[in-house]
């Protein structure tokens, strides 16, 4: 049996997360994006200054400090996207870039990755778009969908962002999330998505599909899932 625990956002506390970890005994770990890939200061966004800064990746990116369980992640709308390229080139051990429209293989159970947010504007951009560069990478893309489409057999979708429709509101009442998504699922029908991004622990359902959105990682609700495998 394989113990595996999605974990929500966590811009940059890693330490935190191992620890909340613990009682749980995983044997690896899929994080739902904002992992926090920030190593220098300079370079961080206002919203991971608003989240506690640089974090304690840095240490685990320098060497200081190494992943205990192979852990995996998609990209959130809060990441050094540099710093992610050299992760998925093997910069540190036992950490995996899982890269968005493919679909990973955990003992069977089939996982499709989805990270980032959704942009209305963006979205129908060509991944090599000139607007889809630099920051702009924290958005997925028509292609991103259109790769996932493509399979039937996918068990669960890690997405950080939601599907529309699935009961996620805003500050104004306002329903959050890709109608793109939601396509997808309502096609493709996974048993499960779960997600990030609103530090909201939530359950809902679409169709078949259960839809499992996850607090922050220092969040005062939920940000774990565990699925045996």
């Amino acid at each position: 049996m394989l113990r595996m625990a999605f974990v929500g956002d966590l811009h940059g506390k890693i330490d935190l997360m191992f620890e909340k970890l613990q009682p749980h005994s995983p044997d690896l770990v899929i994080q739902i994006g904002d992992f926090g890939t920030y190593v220098e200061e300079r370079r961080m966004d206002k919203a991971t200054r608003k989240h506690g800064g640089l974090g304690d990746f840095v240490d685990y990116y320098e060497g200081r400090k190494k992943f205990p369980i192979p852990t995996y992640f998609i990209k959130g709308n809060h990441e050094d996207f540099d710093v992610i390229e050299e992760i998925r080139k093997g910069a540190v051990p036992n950490l995996y870039y899982m890269t968005n429209g493919n679909v990973y293989d955990f003992n069977g159970l089939r996982i499709g990755a989805l990270g980032g947010n959704h942009s209305p504007e963006r979205y129908k951009l060509d991944r090599n778009h000139p607007k889809l560069q630099q920051s702009r990478r924290k958005h997925f893309n028509h292609q991103d969908i259109e790769s996932l489409a493509q399979h039937q057999d996918i068990d669960i979708i890690a997405a950080h962002d939601c599907p529309l429709g699935s009961g996620m509101l805003g500050r104004h009442g306002n329903s959050c999330g890709s109608p793109e998504l939601t396509e997808l699922v309502q096609k493709i029908r996974p048993k499960t998505l779960v997600h990030g991004h609103y530090h909201r622990y939530q359950l809902s359902q679409m169709g078949s599909t259960k839809i499992i959105s996850l607090d922050k990682i220092d969040g005062r609700d939920c940000p774990i899932f565990c699925l045996d495998i």
